[in-house]
């Protein structure tokens, strides 16, 4: 599984021009059977957080922005 993000317009619909998708997260490990699943992205001022879960685990992602 991979998980990729990519920018929005203010609508929160539309992709924004010149925007691409960019890889985040790959599962890699043979024990979570390379599987993730249930993503979901907060904002906390000034980081994102993913969290998601693999086949046994969860767990938390800080993203730093520079935007």
């Amino acid at each position: 599984s991979k998980i990729y993000i990519r920018e929005l317009q203010y609508n929160g619909i539309d992709f924004a021009e010149d925007s691409e998708f960019v890889l985040i997260l790959e599962a890699t490990e043979d024990s979570d059977d390379n599987v993730i699943e249930g993503p979901s992205l907060i904002y906390r001022d000034p980081y994102y957080y993913l969290l998601f879960s693999g086949t046994f685990s969860f767990s938390l992602l800080k993203l730093n922005t520079t935007k």
